[in-house]
């Protein structure tokens, strides 16, 4: 009995039997491989085995690869988005960690081939760490270096965890990384007012809300441009913040309260902030891009923004007298050393600070 070939076919005809290697869809797609015909069985043999050797290395070397895949920083990157350590954090932070991850990724690190996405995650040192953090210092700025740098070493913690061996080195951990200096941008009374004058005037109200709710209220855009009607009752905000998860319950400013009664209540779900152009809640871009657009009409300089407006508010609130446990309890704010451990952020107290300052 004949050996059974791979690909190999008979085929008889009116002037003899002809040999044909007729490969499958998967090895012509591949590995090039193409229908042949041959009078001799020897050669139409000996051409199938070829093919067939073909396949097999090809499929060895896919296995490699796929293998090799699994185990690059990209794959680290994933198996850290799909940890607890990730998904319980906010959204705006995880766009963050995805965004100065990204910022990283497609860097080619010192004499690497391979982007710095596709290089095995056993294979990262402290010397390449040193690089990563000089490459993205050198294509964008010390402060991201600093950001992209720090998210590979949470990424590193947990990937011990099930990813990379327990014992594994973290390379990021202690780079001695050069502090940035914070921001510490403040906002002038009379360029809020301003900023807010012309956002009316040029037929963008819900800018000059948002503006207006960031600095009396001391809080983040991203928190106001989401907060809705349904969290504000009787001249009392009550919101959970998205970044710290703090539950906030403030009253408004005097002059807060005018704006917003002022505005067309929509139902409970509805945002308070609402696009003139979309009739929807702003995204990031969005209102980014408006108040842009206000604050160059408005004649105020370019480093001036609307998240500033927060630590501007709290800044009057702490020259106003309030104590350091008033400016967290409207701030959100959970960090206050050993006290605390005994003292909590409550609706008393951000009436107290919001009396001392408008009161």
């Amino acid at each position: 009995m004949q050996e059974k070939i791979k690909y190999l076919e008979r085929r008889d005809r009116k002037d003899g039997p002809i040999w044909v290697c007729n490969p499958s869809d998967y090895a012509r797609e591949h590995v090039g491989a193409t229908y042949e015909q041959f009078k001799s069985r020897v050669e139409a043999v000996e051409h199938c085995r070829m093919i067939s050797r073909a396949v097999e290395e090809f499929e060895r070397t896919r296995e490699k690869q796929q293998k090799l895949d699994r185990e690059t920083v990209d794959a680290l990157f994933h198996f850290y988005t799909q940890h607890k350590a990730f998904k319980h954090k906010a959204e705006n932070t995880k766009r963050t960690y995805r965004f100065l991850y990204k910022t990283v990724a497609h860097l080619r690190i010192g004499s690497s081939n391979a982007p710095f996405g596709q290089v095995l995650a056993r294979s990262v040192d402290a010397a390449m760490a040193d690089k990563v953090y000089d490459a993205v210092r050198e294509n964008y700025s010390v402060h991201r270096a600093n950001g992209v740098c720090k998210i590979l070493r949470r990424i590193w913690f947990t990937g011990r965890r099930g990813f990379l061996a327990p014992n594994a080195v973290n390379p990021f951990a202690q780079m001695g990384l050069t502090e940035t200096p914070p921001r510490v941008v403040l906002w002038e009374a009379e360029q809020v007012s301003e900023f807010i004058s012309q956002a009316d005037e040029h037929g963008l109200h819900s800018i000059g809300t948002l503006a207006l709710l960031c600095y009396d209220l001391c809080q983040r855009p991203g928190d106001m441009r989401k907060v809705t009607w349904s969290q504000y009752t009787g001249g009392v905000f009550t919101f959970i913040q998205e970044k710290t998860k703090a539950e906030i319950q403030i009253q408004v400013s005097p002059r807060l309260k005018q704006r917003l009664s002022g505005l067309t209540r929509g139902s409970d779900d509805d945002p308070i902030v609402l696009c003139e152009t979309t009739g929807k809640a702003y995204d990031n871009r969005l209102y980014s891009k408006y108040a842009a657009k206000v604050r160059q009409a408005a004649g105020l300089p370019e480093h001036l923004q609307l998240r500033d407006l927060r630590r501007t508010g709290a800044t009057e609130m702490a020259e106003a007298g309030c104590t350091e446990d008033e400016l967290r309890s409207v701030t959100g704010h959970m960090s206050r050393n050993v006290l605390n451990v005994y003292v909590r952020p409550t609706k008393k107290l951000a009436e107290s600070a919001m009396n001392k300052r408008f009161g």
